[in-house]
């Protein structure tokens, strides 16, 4: 209409290392005076892939005239990502040497604020700029392994080191299962992100 548009997102992310994987890694809480506790995480989360999908319609509201100057986007925004990682574990002293691979997804469902402007440049071109758009969801994360088999010292070493870590971050709580031949860890809670600072370029046909 005059004032009002609608628009649909897709994005697709190929499987890769986890963006910003050290900033995560302080979000985890972990024995900090053990060298092999610190080193175990880092692999685990330099052995992390993740790729997948996300969905995002938006209704927006132009001030001035739809697809021109500044408007407000109250949006949604459904993601879905595939997880892939694998947990080394090595006893020198008693010859141990045994491989967990994990495999799970990340789901994440909310909606935000988009404040953004849209320029022409031409008759056919126009500029899209985000602004600021902050996003507040639900996110669902889970990882599980099996066919495996541990020998009860290979459990008891690897529990103690499970043990150890935890998420410190917005009341999350990581749950935590292991036994001699499979294992599970589960998050969920609230989850915030921004859009901000992209820019499009259009085609008007």
């Amino acid at each position: 209409t005059n004032k009002v548009s609608v628009a649909l997102g897709l994005r697709l992310m190929p499987k890769g290392k986890v963006p910003f994987g050290s900033t995560v890694m302080t979000f985890v809480d972990y024995d900090k005076s053990s060298q092999e506790s610190e080193e175990g995480l880092a692999e685990f989360f330099n052995n992390t892939r993740v790729g997948g999908m996300a969905i995002t319609p938006e209704f927006r509201y132009y001030f001035k005239s739809a697809g021109k100057g500044l408007y407000i986007a109250p949006y949604l925004r459904f993601g879905r990502y595939g997880i892939t990682s694998s947990y080394h574990y090595v006893d020198q002293s008693k010859g141990h040497d045994i491989t967990i691979d994990f495999k799970g997804k990340y789901t994440n469902f909310g909606g935000g604020l988009l404040l953004g402007s849209q320029f022409n440049l031409g008759e056919r071109i126009t500029l899209d700029w985000w602004i600021l758009g902050p996003f507040i969801g639900k996110m669902n994360f889970g990882l599980n392994a099996s066919g495996y088999t541990l020998s009860q010292d290979e459990y008891n070493a690897i529990k103690d080191e499970f043990n150890s870590f935890n998420v410190d971050f917005a009341g999350y709580k990581l749950e935590k299962n292991l036994t001699l031949n499979s294992a599970a860890l589960s998050i969920s809670g609230l989850s915030f992100g921004l859009r901000s600072f992209g820019l499009n370029l259009g085609f008007k046909f």
